[in-house]
């Protein structure tokens, strides 16, 4: 075998492995998740790949059997439907549409990866109000929950402005101090590591 033709198997490989990786790669980027390297998702852009090469070459866009069609311009389309197909599974669900859809067929799940997003009247631009409990260390803090990072299925860290730390009485005649206060400067962020989270509440918008 010739390094020609060890080249023209990998890329005969690859044309079902890169387009789902794109895909999931995208999907993840836009959920504020870090994307996995496991098996799972592996085989999942496997199963991408072939289902969209599949489709393309029913409208004889990808045909192993033409040469002229079998180069750049399919491998162009496919990084193209790749992106496109990630951006649109991602916004979709947000849409006021899909959630009349649910209503319709009685599908009370919500896929949502920010739960916050959940709550009427959220908006990140202007951010959501939320007390964000640390019990092991006695403080808080409350102020305007802005984005959030997840990573794999578990929310990695919440980001807020416009904030106070304060502490936490468990003294109904002590009061609650203020440590430090941004709550009129929404310049100043906090990243807040979700792990020793104890508690979240929150502040209905409507």
């Amino acid at each position: 075998m010739t390094i020609e033709d060890t080249f023209k198997t990998l890329s005969d490989y690859l044309v079902y492995l890169y387009p789902g990786l794109i895909f999931y790669s995208l999907y993840s980027y836009f959920n504020g998740k870090k994307g996995t390297d496991d098996k799972t998702t592996v085989i999942k852009s496997i199963c991408f790949g072939f289902l969209l090469v599949q489709i393309l070459r029913t409208v004889d866009l990808f045909d192993d059997n033409n040469k002229s069609m079998f180069g750049i311009f399919s491998h162009i389309v496919l990084i193209c439907i790749s992106i496109i197909l990630s951006y649109l599974v991602y916004i979709l669900p947000r849409k006021t549409i899909f959630d009349k859809i649910k209503h319709i067929f009685k599908i009370s799940t919500n896929i949502r990866n920010n739960p916050f997003e959940i709550i009427s009247g959220y908006d990140n631009k202007t951010g959501q109000y939320v007390k964000i409990y640390y019990d092991d260390i006695k403080i808080y803090y409350e102020g305007a929950l802005r984005n959030y990072s997840k990573e794999t299925e578990k929310m990695d860290y919440y980001i807020i402005s416009g904030y106070n730390i304060k502490t936490i009485s468990y003294d109904n005649n002590s009061t609650e101090e203020t440590i430090i206060s941004y709550e009129n400067d929404h310049s100043k962020y906090a990243y807040l590591k979700s792990e020793k989270v104890s508690r979240i509440e929150v502040e209905n918008c409507d």
